[in-house]
């Protein structure tokens, strides 16, 4: 009987959840408010220090961006001039010693 009692009061907390203020954000934000992406921030942490504002942390981010295409292809495309060459010299050798 209680418990019904207690179910058909309401309570309004609208003005309690104002005067709080704003609720926080998670996550950095930089000058303009704007909430910095978790991406940006893992960039900030790593650095050191380094790297402090999201703009620099953009910059980065395509630098990282472009090495690691750069490391990919040149892992993709690069190897096989290599096994040509090698294959190219052990099909001349066999051909030197029959000249002999």
């Amino acid at each position: 009987m209680e418990q019904d009692n207690n179910q058909s009061e309401l309570v309004d907390l609208s003005q309690v959840l104002n005067e709080t203020g704003p609720t926080p954000t998670k996550g950095r934000e930089d000058k303009g408010g704007r909430k910095i992406p978790s991406v940006y921030r893992l960039i900030m942490k790593l650095s050191g220090g380094v790297i402090k504002t999201e703009k620099q942390a953009t910059l980065a981010a395509v630098f990282l961006i472009i090495l690691l295409n750069i490391i990919t292809f040149s892992l993709l495309f690069g190897g096989k001039d290599k096994t040509q060459s090698v294959n190219q010299a052990q099909m001349a050798a066999p051909m030197a010693a029959q000249k002999k």
